[in-house]
């Protein structure tokens, strides 16, 4: 993906520490925005995406889906 992060923040989740990273770039000549979650749960790194084509995501189902991330 040609394309840069928009916003950063602290997130966590049954307290493995992780980060939220929005962005937006191109793919294959479309426009595209994302949200990348990633945890550190030693001793693994887990990663959740959501990808839309620029303008057409919905965020509450990004949030939704982001959100049902369970780790035990």
């Amino acid at each position: 993906i040609d394309g840069k992060v928009t916003s950063q923040r602290d997130v966590s989740v049954s307290g493995h520490p992780g980060t939220e990273l929005i962005g937006e770039g191109s793919k294959d000549g479309k426009d595209i925005e994302f949200t990348i979650r990633m945890y550190w749960a030693k001793p693994r790194l887990i990663q959740t995406l959501y990808l839309s084509e620029k303008g057409k995501g919905d965020k509450s189902n990004a949030t939704k889906f982001l959100d049902s991330l369970k780790i035990s």
